[in-house]
């Protein structure tokens, strides 16, 4: 048979429920993707897929293939440069099906950033939409690969595709669940970009994992990215019903709302109130949403939070908050999610520890053995550290980039960001270690003040701060963001503190600021004050210590 006219997909929990939830859809558009005007059935989803597919299958030898038209070898790489969108889900659908290893490429890295990844792992053939064909030939003239456009049929019409009904599963299992599937970089943002394969058993649990729901869901798709006011609008049409957003977009969201709708007529501000209100599964991942932002949302919504989700790119989703949980002051994760088994490291707090069935493979040409990230018990090593609280777990930061040293004591980044975010004249506010040649690290603070409040100085700052701190997390050093300033940030939305310190608090060779914008505290003033708060180190910071 020709490959050509195969419309089979591997048997696997991944392809039977994709295959089942199409057959619920009667012909139905379940991908709306507006910026490319395209709006596509499942059947018109599986034949872009089976052409692409034999696309790739053309610009390969023949031996690579077994008789079923599968790639015969566990790590062969395929990298997808779209944006989000259907071109995407055509590609990676694609690639799944042929048992090649996906690697998603964000369309936002630069040429450099996406040869690294591309050499990382001997990528075949780049597949790339309609908009990113002169950075695909910029990659290809750099590294060896073949770059392959995703099929013109995507910006086509429907073509009368067949039924979904003439698409089955292999006769048999052909792809173990422990074969390679996909391969995700890190943001980078407290370190080098690395490599995180994932198998296909990270698939099947996904799929495992939906909800039984015969009702056909139609994925909206619209580049929204930094205009707030049109996700306002979208929202006010009332029928988005899940929506997952990183905290920043949250946060600006909540501007918009401040700064605009609040402003307009009470029944037309309405109107934005009820699309937020109708959204029955709202939820932040990728970060912890300030309590400025939670309470925002969950008063805006009528006593109902924003969820929060905790995951890694290592384990998938790790932990979920409940209603409750959601909506604590404190930066709570919530509980592990059914089939995560979790512990930490020292009875009831320190590093957390997963294990669970969408764990990676390994690290992509690590010169530290995948091994050495888990326990003698197979539990993957976050570099999380948290403590117990009843069900749930409270989240501390990263081990290794959340805690600094300031003299001999350790500062705990987030705890103090958090203390300075909660004063009302913060608009918006970060703390950053900068480098110093006496006490190891300063506290900085990067600021940007609320409209209709007086600008405090970093003495006034450090006043109202040492009410809840102790006074070694107090900062020393404060820059104030201006209306045109804007915090660097990684292609995830994650705040990189390299950047924002070497932008924000420029020092020279023997680590001064250099900035007149910094307000600098003399360190040997800084340690006159008195605060309520005891000097003493949690058990937790010890646990940093040594992590």
């Amino acid at each position: 048979m020709l490959f050509s006219q195969r419309r089979a997909f591997p048997r696997d929990s991944f392809f039977s429920r994709l295959l089942d939830v199409a057959s619920y859809s009667n012909g139905k558009v379940i991908v709306n993707d507006k910026e490319r005007g395209i709006q596509a059935s499942y059947g018109k989803l599986f034949q872009d897929a089976a052409q692409l597919q034999q696309k790739i299958r053309e610009s390969l030898v023949r031996d690579i293939l077994d008789q079923c038209g599968i790639i015969n070898h566990d790590h062969f790489y395929v990298g997808v440069l779209a944006p989000t969108g259907y071109e995407f889900i055509v590609a990676s659908l694609s690639v799944l099906a042929l048992g090649a290893v996906l690697m998603p490429i964000p369309t936002g890295a630069p040429v450099e950033e996406i040869s690294y990844m591309v050499q990382q792992c001997s990528a075949a053939c780049i597949l790339v939409s309609s908009e990113q064909g002169k950075l695909a030939t910029q990659v290809a003239e750099r590294v060896a690969t073949t770059v392959i456009p995703i099929i013109n049929t995507a910006s086509a019409p429907d073509n009368d595709p067949l039924p979904v009904g003439f698409y089955e599963l292999e006769p048999a299992p052909s792809l173990s669940e422990n074969r390679p599937a996909i391969l995700f970089f890190t943001s980078g943002t407290t370190g080098a970009s690395k490599g995180v394969l994932h198998a296909r058993r990270f698939l099947n649990a996904l799929a495992q994992a939906a909800r039984s729901e015969s009702e056909c869901i139609r994925l909206e798709i619209q580049d929204l990215e930094n205009r707030h006011d049109l996700i306002w609008e979208r929202l006010r049409q009332c029928d988005i019903t899940h929506l997952q957003l990183p905290p920043e977009t949250w946060y600006n969201l909540m501007r918009f709302f401040q700064q605009r709708i609040s402003k307009l007529p009470v029944e037309s501000a309405k109107e934005y109130i009820r699309g937020a209100q109708y959204i029955r599964y709202p939820s932040v991942a990728g970060g912890m949403p300030s309590n400025l932002v939670k309470d925002f949302w969950r008063n805006l919504r009528g006593g109902q939070p924003i969820r929060v989700r905790y995951g890694s790119t290592e384990a998938g989703l790790i932990t979920e908050a409940d209603l409750e949980a959601s909506s604590s002051a404190e930066s709570n994760i919530g509980a592990p999610i059914q089939s995560v088994v979790t512990k930490l490291s020292n009875e009831d707090e320190g590093e957390l520890l997963v294990k669970s069935p969408t764990l990676f493979l390994r690290y992509l040409n690590s010169p530290r053995p995948s091994t050495d990230c888990f326990d003698t018990e197979g539990f993957f090593r976050t570099g999380d550290l948290v403590y117990r609280q009843g069900k749930n777990y409270i989240f501390r930061g990263r081990a290794n980039s959340d805690f600094f040293k300031f003299f001999s004591d350790k500062v705990p980044r987030l705890a103090v960001e958090s203390c300075l975010v909660s004063l009302p004249y913060i608009e918006e506010g970060y703390i950053m270690p900068v480098p110093d040649l006496e006490c190891t690290y300063r506290v900085a603070a990067l600021v940007r003040f609320r409209h209709g409040y007086d600008r405090v100085n970093l003495h006034t700052l450090r006043e109202h701060m040492s009410a809840y701190l102790p006074i070694y997390q107090l900062p020393t050093l404060l820059r104030v963001l201006e209306e045109q300033n804007a915090v660097p940030r990684a292609l995830s939305t994650k705040i990189s503190l390299k950047k924002a310190v070497a932008q924000y608090f420029r020092q020279d060779e023997e680590r001064n600021c250099i900035d007149d914008e910094v307000e600098v505290l003399d360190l040997v003033h800084s340690m006159e004050m008195e605060t309520p708060k005891a000097w003493a180190l949690s058990s937790l910071q010890e646990v940093a210590l040594n992590v």
